[in-house]
């Protein structure tokens, strides 16, 4: 989970297949790390034993202007995370300061609105 330390990262997902200083990868996926604690994921492959707690979900989309945590409240844990960019499989969600500011739904994973 994003704010977990190495350490807790290891002890879940076991020994990585590499590692720097700055990620742990686990075969495809892949943990970043900034000063040894999680700040974003990778997890295309599955491998990661990743999950975001969130409020349960109080409508059934979202749209631009919604909150990270409604989101992820609406859609579940993200295949992929960073400070700036939310990935479900194909799909992206273009976050600032922790508010949606655009989106590709291409895939047609994403429950967006009006």
């Amino acid at each position: 989970t994003i704010g977990s330390t190495r350490a807790e990262i290891i002890k879940v997902q076991g020994t990585p297949t590499s590692e720097s200083s700055r990620t742990l990868w686990y075969e495809y996926d892949n943990v970043d790390l900034e000063k040894g604690v999680a700040v974003g994921f990778s997890n295309g492959g599955g491998r990661l034993k990743v999950k975001i707690p969130t409020e349960k979900a109080t409508q059934a989309t979202w749209r631009i202007g919604s909150t990270v945590e409604e989101v992820i409240a609406i859609q579940g844990t993200p295949t992929g995370f960073s400070r700036r960019t939310l990935w479900y499989e194909y799909d992206n969600v273009d976050i600032e300061d922790g508010v949606v500011t655009g989106y590709s739904n291409s895939g047609g994973n994403l429950k967006v609105g009006n």
